[in-house]
C-alpha cells in the first residue's frame, strides 16, 4: 500500500506511516487482497478529484496498482498452465477456464483506465475522474466474479478427480 500523504509504501497491518504519521485508514489495513489496494485506489481518486492530494502522490498509487496488476497476471497464467489443467473432462474444463477469461478482462480493463489516468494526470478534472472509476468499479468486478467462478471450479474439479478414481 501507499502512503497518501508522503507516498511510502508501508505494510498492510501499520495503523500509522511511520514516516509522516499519516493515520492509513481501516479498510485498507484489514484487507490483505486485491480489495485493500483498490479501495486505496477509490479513496485516492475520489481526493484527487477534490484537489486534495498531488498528481505526484496519485501517480504513486496508479503505479501501485499497475504493480499489483502484474502479480495478478502472473498468478493469472500460473493457475492456467497448471499441471493437470488440460486433461480434465470438455465441461469441467470449460469451469475452469472461464474464470481464468474474466480475470484476464478484468485485467485488461483495469489497465486501460490507469494508462488513461496516467496519459491524462496533468488534465484530470473530476468528471474524467468519475467515468473513471465507474471502468475500474467494472473491471473489479470482472475480477470478484473470476475469483468466485474459480472457487466454483475448484470444487467442480475435485468433483471430478474423485469420481475418475473412485476416492
Amino acid at each position: 500500500m501507499i502512503c497518501l500523504k508522503c507516498g511510502r509504501t508501508y505494510p498492510l497491518d501499520e495503523k500509522l506511516c511511520s514516516e509522516c504519521n499519516f493515520k492509513l485508514q481501516g479498510e485498507e489495513r484489514e484487507g490483505k487482497s486485491f480489495g485493500a489496494h483498490f479501495m486505496q485506489f477509490v479513496r485516492s481518486s475520489e481526493e484527487m478529484a477534490n484537489q486534495e492530494i498531488s498528481p505526484d502522490v496519485y501517480l504513486r498509487v496508479i503505479d501501485n496498482m499497475l504493480s499489483v496488476l502484474g502479480a495478478i497476471e502472473a498468478g493469472i497464467k500460473e493457475d492456467a498452465g497448471s499441471t493437470g489443467l488440460y486433461e480434465v473432462p470438455a465441461e469441467v474444463g470449460r469451469v475452469v477456464e472461464q474464470p481464468v477469461a474474466n480475470a484476464e478482462k478484468g485485467v485488461m480493463l483495469y489497465r486501460q483506465v490507469l494508462g488513461k489516468l496516467k496519459k491524462n494526470l496533468e488534465n484530470l478534472d473530476a468528471e474524467f475522474i468519475k467515468k473513471s472509476l465507474v471502468q475500474a468499479e467494472r473491471a473489479h468486478g470482472y475480477l470478484l466474479l473470476a475469483e468466485q467462478m474459480a472457487e466454483y471450479g475448484a470444487a467442480e474439479l475435485e468433483k471430478a478427480t474423485h469420481k475418475a478414481t473412485g476416492k
